[in-house]
């Protein structure tokens, strides 16, 4: 009886080790492997399609992720998200849907990051400072894992020299500084774009679209416009680097 006893806890032990991609301390810490970080994209499908109502265009999402996370596929570049619209219209609602979905443990999760503009950024002024905390944070953050999800919230409020600073890490780079930040997400949210949005739906309902209809393409330079035109923000920043997802309350 002893020996089975003794098989039985090795037959576990060997069981949870191989789980946990060999790594024992995977048992007690959060680890950088499938198991902790699964990109489940059918669960996002279905948490949009439970609790997300007429934001059909936000789907581009999930294909984007797929994509971008398909084992098969080396992706260019980091892949960049940009949600735009009132507050209220659920961006941040979706944000915390896809980091439920990719990470065990969601927004809890060490490899989600969120940056809100007037509480990481506040004063202008100090924007040298903000850079060289925000590169020195993600570049640690990356060699961890590359997996990792970054959320800027309220980029509308963050100094736009602050977007300057990441740009070399979202661009079409294999490495910066030694890093490859070609596995990770970065999300974008921003009320920019709001009043054109709606502007621009209301033309389209009077010429007899109705909300499913709709297309990425019908807004997307709008957006681009609004997000980085608006009142000089933002000019020096390509939104070649936005893969824009609209995401307003119509």
């Amino acid at each position: 009886m002893k020996s089975l006893a003794i098989i039985t806890v090795l037959f576990i032990y060997i069981k949870y080790v191989h789980m946990w991609s060999y790594n024992p301390i995977c048992l007690v810490t959060e680890c950088c492997n499938k198991d902790h970080i699964p990109g489940d994209t059918d669960k996002l499908i279905r948490l949009l399609k439970e609790r997300v109502y007429g934001q059909h265009l936000v789907e581009n999402a999930v294909h984007a992720i797929a994509a971008h996370w398909n084992p098969h596929y080396k992706a260019p570049k980091p892949l960049v998200l940009s949600f735009h619209g009132w507050a209220g219209s659920g961006k941040n609602y979706v944000s915390n849907f896809i980091a439920e979905s990719l990470y065990k443990y969601g927004t809890k999760s060490k490899f989600v990051h969120l940056f809100v503009g007037r509480i990481h950024f506040p004063v202008r002024e100090e924007f040298k400072v903000y850079q060289q905390q925000l590169y020195s944070w993600l570049k640690g953050n990356m060699t961890q894992c590359s997996k990792q999800l970054f959320i800027f919230d309220e980029i509308d409020k963050t100094p736009p020299e602050i977007l300057n600073a990441i740009k070399p890490m979202i661009d079409y780079k294999d490495e910066v500084d030694g890093v490859d930040y070609t596995q990770s997400i970065f999300i974008f949210l921003s009320n920019t774009g709001s009043a054109l949005i709606n502007e621009h739906y209301e033309e389209l309902w009077n010429k007899g679209y109705v909300r499913e209809d709709l297309k990425l393409s019908h807004f997307e330079k709008l957006i681009e416009k609004g997000a980085f035109n608006e009142d000089g923000k933002y000019k020096d920043y390509s939104s070649d680097n936005l893969k824009i997802l609209q995401s307003s309350e119509f």
